[in-house]
């Protein structure tokens, strides 16, 4: 995020110092278990180099056993393999048996995804806004609960539909669900406390495969995936000069917005 841009000037000796200072956040967050070491950013000021830190940042991640037995997130029936235009769902699952609480989602290839095209299918109804990597909101359905381990667990969806545009192989890393458990409220005296809980997905990796040359038809339009043509009228018996009503429908699970 940034750059945020801020400017001070000084009166001193007879003399005017001007300081401009430019600021940008990254945030880092790990995808899995293990040591990590995260380098210097380096930056060209008036041809010179400069590096901050000195020296790299190591960082050792380990996993967190507490938010795995009070929190969960799982993708669901996630296809392996599909056709160049062909749509497929994504339905992510999450939740929680704690109480009250502040929730977050980190998903690496939110908002956008190299490689297809999201098809709006509507909003469900009864949609949370919940946040998503700090700056992005999703709409997410709450579900009926769910028992883990005997426990039950509050359960949220949040599904949507994409198009493979290219063929190749879409890469979805593990998306994170992280659980702010209430320990004391802010008020205008004292700062909140909270106890965070983490859960992981595993990563997957969809195969997306060229429309077949052979047996295409030679008037194709483009229709990918599994649809059905119907077509109607809405008389069967009309008199001399009149006028009857065609309709031609397609409908099923394919690219019905783009053929």
């Amino acid at each position: 995020a940034g750059p945020q841009i801020s400017q001070m000037q000084e009166f001193q000796g007879g003399r005017v110092t001007s300081r401009i200072s430019v600021e940008w956040a990254m945030s880092i967050r790990p995808t899995r278990v293990g040591e990590f070491e995260i380098p210097p950013i380096s930056l060209e000021v008036d041809g010179k180099t400069v590096r901050a830190p000195a020296q790299a940042m190591s960082l050792r991640v380990i996993q967190d056993l507490e938010g795995a037995t009070h929190c969960f997130i799982e993708s669901m029936d996630v296809p392996t393999r599909v056709f160049e235009g062909e749509p497929f769902d994504l339905d992510l699952r999450f939740g929680t048996d704690l109480a009250a609480g502040e929730v977050d989602l980190y998903l690496p290839w939110w908002p956008s995804h190299r490689g297809v095209l999201e098809v709006k299918t509507g909003n469900p109804r009864g949609t949370y806004r919940f946040p998503v990597n700090d700056r992005h909101e999703a709409s997410v359905t709450e579900l009926d609960p769910a028992q883990r381990n005997g426990v039950p667990f509050r359960v949220f969806q949040l599904a949507r539909r994409y198009l493979a545009t290219r063929p190749g192989t879409l890469e979805f890393n593990a998306a994170t669900f992280q659980f702010s458990e209430v320990i004391r409220r802010s008020t205008v005296f004292a700062t909140g406390r909270y106890k965070r809980y983490h859960a992981q997905s595993e990563p997957f990796q969809i195969e997306v495969l060229p429309v077949p040359e052979e047996g295409r038809p030679l008037d194709w339009t483009g229709a990918v995936g599994e649809l059905t043509t119907q077509r109607r009228v809405d008389r069967r018996d009309v008199d001399e000069g009149g006028t009857i009503s065609l309709t031609v429908s397609w409908f099923g699970r394919g690219n019905t917005e783009f053929f």
